[in-house]
């Protein structure tokens, strides 16, 4: 069973990462008013509106104002903590989002955090990766580790080493890896789809429906 983007999920890891980088230059060149910030460290301050696109790069990158477009930031550090009304596509070695974001979000790093609510899709690659924000659409995870503790309001797509899930998902699970644990209180309410060695069943008050 393929993923949204047609890659199958043994190659989903790989290509994640080179997915997020071919996106890049499409947003960059989408013809709105923009906003181009580098340095070291990049700051939007609180209160600060962003109006149109906001393209950072630096050390450090730092978003606690409002950004009424899309947010593309490269950096070791990100922190994303005022609202998006628009996409979030970051790389960086350090990724944490938790300010709202109204469309999609695309990140890759050494640890992602998704601490937010996302009005649209989210795909993630990173060596940890936590999503604790609710996700509308459909949720695609690459990582040697991944916990999902937000709910997901369509399907999970994951290729990971170690996948925990202890919030609902509102579609199927499709995964593949090391390990998947549906932990107490998980609900699937479509189907279960894993490949791996290790698959937990799912403790008393979980409710999935495997295949």
């Amino acid at each position: 069973m393929n993923s949204p983007l047609n890659v199958p999920l043994p190659e989903l890891s790989f290509a994640l990462p080179g997915v997020l980088l071919l996106a890049m230059p499409m947003l960059v060149a989408a013809p709105t008013r923009a906003e181009v910030r580098t340095g070291q460290t990049v700051v939007v301050k609180q209160g600060e509106v962003v109006e149109g696109n906001l393209y950072a790069t630096g050390g450090t990158v730092m978003v606690h104002g409002t950004v009424q477009g899309d947010v593309v930031a490269v950096g070791g550090t990100i922190v994303i903590d005022g609202p998006v009304i628009g996409d979030v596509l970051s790389a960086g070695g350090q990724v944490t989002i938790s300010g709202r974001v109204d469309g999609d979000i695309r990140a890759t790093g050494g640890q992602v955090s998704l601490l937010a609510p996302v009005g649209g899709d989210v795909a993630i690659g990173g060596g940890n990766v936590h999503v604790d924000g609710n996700v509308t659409g459909d949720a695609m995870l690459a990582a040697g580790a991944a916990a999902l503790t937000g709910d997901v309001g369509h399907s999970l797509y994951a290729g990971v080493g170690e996948l925990h899930v202890a919030s609902e998902v509102g579609g199927d699970i499709v995964a593949q890896g090391g390990r998947l644990v549906l932990e107490d209180g998980a609900q699937v309410i479509g189907d279960v789809t894993y490949a791996g060695p290790s698959a937990l069943p799912p403790p008393s008050s979980a409710s999935a429906r495997s295949r």
